[in-house]
């Protein structure tokens, strides 16, 4: 939620689509209001997004319309007859993987990130961040998709920030993680195992 505003679709398409009459490209994709598991009865809306590095899956961070719950939530793209059928007939993307989120700073956009190997996503969460994986071992989303919806697992959580953390990006290069906050302050990590 920006202001006044919230963002209740989004659409993928490529960047010169070809177009038959009547037809969508390949590959494009609508999500409308993403439903989350035991919230369906309410409407949520997207308030951060990115893409899997291998173009697997689109991560989303979202809010219910109140704005007193949050989720990070994955979602799988799927490339011909999807292998189960998704929530709603209003979402064409397969919900693999969520998770709650702490609901510290309401109405702020939270930036989350997939690492440069897609295997840990890296999310604020309150006065920190939080990394997680799909499963215990973090493997690649390929090898551990679920017949159904599973909990992302938390790997640690690191609390250095003194005001709600707002961003995080991990280096696309180096095993270096930075999350900056609400104040101004910015951290760097270099996760361990």
């Amino acid at each position: 939620r920006t202001g006044d505003f919230y963002f209740y679709a989004l659409v993928l398409t490529s960047c010169c689509p070809l177009l038959l009459p009547g037809l969508s490209p390949r590959n494009s994709l609508e999500v409308l209001t993403p439903e989350i598991p035991g919230e369906r009865d309410r409407g949520n809306c997207i308030t951060s997004l990115q893409l899997h590095p291998k173009g697997w899956a689109a991560l989303i961070r979202c809010s219910s319309n109140m704005d007193d719950q949050e989720w990070t939530c994955v979602y799988e793209f799927q490339d011909g007859s999807p292998t189960r059928p998704p929530v709603s007939p209003r979402c064409s993307l397969r919900l693999t993987h969520y998770i709650e989120e702490a609901n510290v700073g309401r109405g702020y956009i939270k930036e989350l990130c997939f690492s440069p190997d897609g295997r840990l996503i890296c999310s604020p969460y309150g006065y920190g961040v939080r990394l997680l994986s799909f499963d215990e071992n973090c493997m690649e989303l390929s090898d551990c998709l679920a017949v159904q919806t599973s909990c992302l697992r938390e790997v640690r959580s690191i609390y250095s920030h003194s005001d709600v953390v707002l961003t995080t990006k991990f280096s696309p290069t180096h095993c270096q993680l930075a999350s900056g906050c609400l104040s101004g302050r910015v951290a760097l990590y270099q996760p361990r195992f």
